[in-house]
């Protein structure tokens, strides 16, 4: 823009500048390619049945990042969000559905109060570690 203002430099010249800075943004457009979409019959059939499977799969990832797999309730609740799950569906009912994948230990916390901590089945962490 300098240049225009300051009339320095002939309009031939900035024509060629300008067309060059054109021609670079041509060359690195978007393509439009169409695929084919390969349908995978099983895999479809368990993601309709499972309708909390993405929940189910960002839970794993949160207790598996815990330092030793397993997490309290409390520390679980601010990941509600990620889950996507309603509001009037209680956390510790939704993973109890899933027995094959969490496991459910009592912990005491500091008032002594027992509170459901929950951590990976050995099967869990298998897959979990196959996948990373």
């Amino acid at each position: 823009m300098r240049w225009l203002l300051q009339g320095s430099v002939s309009f031939s010249t900035s024509l060629c500048k300008c067309r060059k800075g054109f021609d670079l943004m041509q060359k690195c457009g978007l393509v439009n390619v169409k695929l084919k979409w390969v349908k995978d019959r099983e895999l479809d059939a368990v993601v309709a049945r499972e309708k909390h499977l993405k929940a189910v799969c960002n839970l794993v990832s949160v207790i598996s990042s815990s330092p030793d797999s397993k997490s309290p309730i409390f520390h679980l609740n601010p990941h509600r969000g990620q889950l996507g799950l309603p509001q009037d569906f209680k956390l510790p009912a939704f993973i109890r559905r899933y027995p094959n994948i969490f496991v459910e230990h009592l912990y005491r916390d500091s008032a002594g109060t027992r509170v459901p901590c929950f951590g990976l089945t050995p099967e869990a962490v298998h897959l979990h570690r196959e996948e990373a």
